[in-house]
C-alpha cells in the first residue's frame, strides 16, 4: 500500500502544482444559468470519461416503469441487490457487489454529488429515502468510490439529482390510485430566467399496505431548490427538503404462518408504530476566478429523527405498557473545493483539491410509555455518541493522450469519538484514521469505445458506539475502520447507433471487517469478492427496444469459523430484462414496457443454513422472480398511465428478521392508474 501511495502522491504533486500556478484573470464567457450537476469525478463530467462502472436512472424511466421508489430502481443496476424488508418500498436496504445491504450501511446516498442523506457517521444507517417524484436522475457508483466522497461508500454511491428549475416555467399535478387504497399525489411547479431559477414540489404517498392488518403508511416529502447567476462570475445555489413518515410495523411471521397465510399480522404487532422526520438543507457557492478556476463552498445541515414504538405485548418494559426507541441525529458540514482546467505538457489536465468537515451527535434513548399507545414515557437507559471528521483530498484527471486519461486519487480522514453513556455516567473517547488511494484509467482508442481499469483502496470508518466500546478500550484496544482492496476492469461500448454494451469484473477484498469475538467488537473478519457485471441496450427500430442487465457474483467470509461460506444477503446472480414498445396513436404517444427482476437465492446467516427453522428467523432466502409492467399514454400536456407489479402474483420475501418475528413477506400483485397534467 506504501508503494502505491507514495506513487499516487508523487504524480499528483507534479499535476497539481502546474495548475495552481496558472490562475489567470481572464473572464470567463457567458452562460445560461443551470444546475450544478455534481458526478463521478465531483464535478460536471461525462460518464466516458471516468475510470469505473457508472448507472443512472433517468427521471423518464421512474415515470415509464412506473416506479414510486427509489429502492425499486436499484432492480435495474446490475449488482445491486435491494431488500425490501416488509414490502413497502419504504426502508432503503441496498447492497451493491455482495456486501450488506442493512440499512445501506455500506452504500453511501448521497444529493446532489456533496450532501449526506441524513447518514451519520456516528451511524451509517439508512432510514429513509428521496420520493421518486423530485428526482430528476440517479447515478449509481459501483465500487468503492471514497478518494471523491469518504466513508461510508466501500459498496459504491448513490447520488440523488434533484429536480431545479427550468427555462420555461411550468405546472404539473398528478395523481394515481391502486389496490390497497394506495394513493400517490403531489405537485410542483419550475421557471427560472437566465439569472434566477427555481423548483418546488410536495408529494404524499400513503397505503392501507398488502398485509392485513397494522401495514398503513403515509410520507410526505416537500422540497425547495433555489439557484442564481447574477453574473459570469458568481453562482448560488440553495435547497431545502423535509420528509414526514407515519408507519405502522407488520412484523414478521414464523414458518407455518408464512406457510398457511403470508398476507396476515399478528395482534403482537397492532400497536408497533415508526414515526420519522428529516429537515436537511444546504447552501453552495461557486466563484469562477477564470475560465479555468473556480472555487466553490458548501453548507450543509440537517435533523434526522426517529422514534420506533413497541406494543405492550412485545414490550421489554411489561405488560400494558409499550418501548419507544428515540433516535435523533443533528448535523452540520462544509466543503471547499478548487477546480483547476488547464492545459498541463500540452495536454488537457482537471484537478481538484478539497477540504471537508462534519459533525453529528447521535442520540439514542430507551423509553417506557405508561400505555399501548403511548408517544412519550419514562427514561430508562440511553447514550449521546458525539463524531467530528477532518478531511483533504485530491484527485485528478490527466490526459497523457487525447484518447488516454489518468486518474489520481488521495484521501485523508481523521475521525473523532466521544460517546456519554447516561445510564452509567461515564465518557470515552476514540480516533480513527484512514489514508486511502485511487488510481483508475480510461482508453478511448477504438471508436465509440471505452476501456478502463482501477484499483483502489477503501475503508468504512466505525460507528461511534463501536470505536467507544468500553470492553474494547478496557482491552487495551481500538476499533480500526473496515477497508478493502479494490481491483476493476470493464469496457463501454456502442458499435452501432441501435446497440450499446457494458461489461465490468471486479475483485473486492474486504479487510479489518468488524465481527464480534467473545461478544467483543475485534477486526478479525475478511471476505472475498469477485464478478461480472453487465448492461446491454438494443434498439432495432424507433419503436421497440430491448434492454438487460445483470451480475455474476460471488461473497464469500475468508477467513474464521464461516470460511468460506457464502456472505449473508448476497445472491450469487441477478438479471432485469426488460422491453419497451413505442408509438405514435391518434395525436398522442403510446408506451408500453415489460420487464423481469429475478434474483437468485441468498442465505439469512453466516451458517448458510438450509433447512428453514420453525421460527422463520434462519434457513435459505428462495430466488424470486418479479414481472412488472406499465403503460404511459401522453396526450399533448395530459399523461395517462397504468401500472402493474408482480404481475404473476409470486409469494415471496427478501428479508428474515429475528427481532420481528421472522420472515418477512413482500407485497403480493399491486397495480394502479394514474394521471398527470402539465401546464
Amino acid at each position: 500500500m506504501k508503494k502505491n501511495t507514495l506513487m499516487i502522491s508523487a504524480v499528483l504533486v507534479v499535476l497539481g502544482a502546474k495548475g495552481f500556478a496558472q490562475i489567470k484573470q481572464d473572464s470567463i464567457k457567458n452562460k445560461e444559468i443551470k444546475e450544478v450537476v455534481i458526478t463521478a469525478t465531483g464535478a460536471k463530467e461525462k460518464i466516458k470519461n471516468y475510470a469505473g462502472s457508472v448507472s443512472t436512472v433517468s427521471q423518464k424511466t421512474f415515470k415509464e416503469l412506473g416506479i414510486q421508489s427509489v429502492g425499486d430502481a436499484m432492480r435495474l443496476i446490475p449488482g445491486a441487490n435491494f431488500v425490501d424488508e416488509d414490502g413497502r418500498g419504504i426502508k432503503p436496504s441496498i447492497g451493491l457487489r455482495g456486501l450488506d445491504p442493512g440499512r445501506s450501511s455500506a452504500l453511501l446516498t448521497l444529493i446532489d454529488g456533496k450532501i449526506p442523506l441524513g447518514e451519520s457517521y456516528s451511524s451509517m444507517s439508512e432510514y429513509t429515502m428521496v420520493p421518486a417524484a423530485s428526482v430528476e436522475r440517479i447515478e449509481i457508483i459501483r465500487g468503492a468510490s471514497p478518494v471523491l466522497y469518504g466513508g461510508g461508500s466501500i459498496g459504491g454511491v448513490m447520488n440523488i439529482i434533484t429536480k431545479s428549475g427550468a427555462y420555461d416555467p411550468y405546472k404539473r399535478v398528478y395523481l394515481s390510485y391502486g389496490n390497497y387504497n394506495s394513493l400517490n399525489f403531489g405537485a410542483e411547479a419550475g421557471g427560472g430566467t437566465n439569472t434566477f431559477n427555481y423548483y418546488v414540489g410536495y408529494n404524499r404517498r400513503q397505503s392501507d399496505g398488502s398485509r392485513k392488518s397494522n401495514s398503513k403508511f403515509s410520507t410526505d416529502d416537500f422540497t425547495v431548490s433555489l439557484a442564481a447567476r447574477p453574473d459570469n462570475k458568481n453562482e448560488f445555489k440553495f435547497y431545502f427538503s423535509t420528509f414526514w413518515e407515519n408507519s405502522k410495523t407488520p412484523g414478521g411471521l414464523n414458518a407455518k404462518q408464512y406457510a398457511e397465510d403470508p398476507r396476515q399480522s399478528l395482534a403482537v404487532h397492532d400497536h408497533d408504530n415508526f414515526l420519522a422526520k428529516r429537515f436537511m438543507s444546504n447552501m453552495t457557492y461557486t466563484r469562477h476566478l477564470d475560465e479555468n478556476n473556480t472555487l466553490s463552498a458548501v453548507l450543509y445541515g440537517g435533523y434526522f429523527q426517529r422514534d420506533w414504538w413497541i406494543g405492550s405485548d412485545r414490550s421489554v418494559l411489561g405488560q400494558n405498557k409499550n418501548t419507544g426507541i428515540l433516535r435523533n441525529i443533528p448535523s452540520f458540514g462544509t466543503y471547499v473545493d478548487y477546480k483547476n482546467t488547464n492545459q498541463l505538457w500540452d495536454s488537457k489536465n482537471n484537478f481538484l483539491f478539497g477540504l471537508r468537515y462534519h459533525t453529528d451527535i447521535f442520540r439514542n434513548r430507551m423509553v417506557q410509555g405508561q400505555d399501548k399507545d403511548a408517544r412519550s414515557g419514562i427514561f430508562q437507559n440511553g447514550n449521546d455518541g458525539n463524531t467530528n471528521v477532518y478531511e483533504a483530498y485530491v484527485y485528478d484527471q490527466f490526459y497523457l493522450r487525447p484518447d488516454f486519461i489518468i486518474n489520481p486519487g488521495l484521501r485523508y480522514t481523521y475521525v473523532k469519538y466521544g460517546t456519554n453513556n447516561l445510564t452509567s455516567g461515564t465518557r470515552t473517547k476514540a480516533h480513527s484514521d484512514s489514508f486511502i488511494y485511487s488510481l483508475g484509467f480510461v482508453y478511448q482508442g477504438v471508436k465509440n469505445t471505452e476501456f478502463y481499469a482501477t484499483l483502489s483502496k477503501g475503508y468504512q470508518p466505525p460507528s461511534s458506539g463501536l470505536a467507544t466500546d468500553p470492553r474494547v478500550l478496557a482491552a487495551g484496544k481500538f476499533i480500526k475502520a473496515e477497508t478493502s482492496d479494490n481491483y476493476e476492469i470493464g469496457v463501454r461500448t456502442r458499435p452501432t447507433d441501435w446497440l450499446g454494451f457494458d461489461l465490468t469484473g471486479y475483485l473486492l477484498y474486504f479487510n479489518n471487517k468488524i465481527v464480534r469475538v467473545n461478544g467483543i467488537p475485534d477486526n478479525a473478519g475478511k471476505s472475498f469478492h469477485r464478478g461480472i457485471e453487465f448492461v446491454m441496450n438494443v434498439k432495432p427500430t424507433d419503436y421497440f427496444s430491448f434492454y438487460v442487465n445483470g451480475s455474476l457474483q460471488k461473497a464469500t467470509f475468508s477467513n474464521g469459523d464461516f470460511k468460506g461460506n457464502r456472505l449473508p444477503y448476497a445472491p450469487d446472480f441477478m438479471i432485469t430484462p426488460g422491453a419497451k414498445f413505442k408509438t405514435a396513436l391518434g395525436n398522442g404517444l403510446l408506451t408500453i414496457n415489460i420487464y423481469d427482476s429475478y434474483t437468485a437465492k441468498q442465505y439469512a446467516d453466516n451458517d448458510n443454513s438450509t433447512p428453514i427453522s420453525a421460527d422463520g428467523n434462519h434457513g435459505k432466502i428462495p430466488g424470486y422472480n418479479i414481472l412488472s409492467g406499465t403503460i404511459n399514454y401522453d396526450l399533448n400536456n395530459i399523461n395517462f398511465n397504468f401500472n402493474m407489479q408482480n404481475i404473476l402474483d409470486r409469494e415471496y420475501f427478501t428479508k428474515r428478521y429475528s427481532y420481528w418475528g421472522g420472515i418477512m413477506p413482500s407485497s403480493d400483485r399491486t397495480f394502479s392508474f394514474g394521471v398527470g397534467y402539465k401546464f
